[in-house]
């Protein structure tokens, strides 16, 4: 005979998000919602876009793009307007209040949306219209999961499974392949919050401005080592044009590439 239990040791108040409602949307090229300024809104907005596209404008003029499978995380009040791309946007709105948020707001980020978090999305949104408080506490209770899942999958990845080497090896292929940010975190296997993290914490910089000083370490030692001509080394670090490329080597280095070039060559 076997007679055990496992007993809850903390009783602490537990962080949770009070769903307030969802809108399940499937909107043509003419769904365009521009909010009223000056109304004071201090709740959340998770949207989770299932197909389509939408772009979504905060009131500093920031704009975030919704695509497919993509999760955005939104202070209401920061929200200016929204509105479907030319080939439709469907998606879940779920607005919401919690006790303690401490997640960054405001980002989008690419997350697939698997078949049971579907299905859960849509208990969620026909639980929460009913009569009985049962239901309306089982949905509340699916958006906890649903929320709580996100940010698990969010943040997960696979950085603890990439060295220092691997994830600066990745980096460098990125800037010498000129790939972006997308691209770069689905060859470490993560999601492009998990990869910014992630190459934060091993060099103490974002992904661009990494690549950007390899970028510029680069130019600098083609321009000791080799008799390329400015212009010659702008193209090949990417930059459109010499001008753009001089301005982003003087604001690193302190000096423009062809005072380097003339105090090499130039004796």
């Amino acid at each position: 005979m076997r007679n055990i239990f496992s007993k809850r040791q903390f009783l602490a108040n537990l962080p949770y998000a009070y769903l307030c409602v969802i809108w399940y949307i499937d909107a043509d090229q003419s769904y365009h919602i521009v909010k009223r300024p000056g109304i004071m809104e201090s709740d959340y907005i998770a949207v989770r876009t299932i197909s389509g596209c939408g772009i979504l404008t905060e009131y500093n003029g920031e704009k975030h793009e919704l695509k497919a499978n993509s999760l955005g995380i939104f202070c209401s009040g920061d929200v200016a307007q929204y509105k479907a791309s030319l080939e439709g946007w469907q998606f879940y709105w779920f607005r919401f209040n919690h006790s303690d948020w401490r997640e960054k707001c405001n980002w989008v980020e690419e997350l697939n949306i698997t078949a049971s978090e579907l299905k859960n999305m849509e208990r969620c949104f026909s639980n929460l219209n009913s009569k009985f408080i049962n239901e309306c506490l089982n949905a509340e209770a699916l958006f906890n999961f649903l929320l709580s899942d996100w940010m698990i999958r969010l943040h997960s990845g696979t950085s603890a499974q990439l060295s220092a080497s691997e994830l600066t090896a990745i980096l460098e292929k990125g800037c010498y392949q000129q790939l972006d940010l997308k691209t770069l975190a689905k060859t470490a296997g993560m999601c492009e919050r998990s990869f910014r993290d992630a190459v934060h914490r091993v060099t103490g910089m974002s992904p661009k401005e990494y690549m950007s000083k390899l970028k510029m370490d680069a130019a600098m030692d083609l321009l000791l080592t080799t008799t390329k001509s400015v212009s010659e080394i702008a193209e090949e670090m990417g930059y459109e044009t010499p001008f753009y490329f001089s301005r982003a080597f003087k604001k690193h280095y302190g000096i423009s590439p062809k005072k380097v070039r003339n105090g090499i060559f130039g004796k």
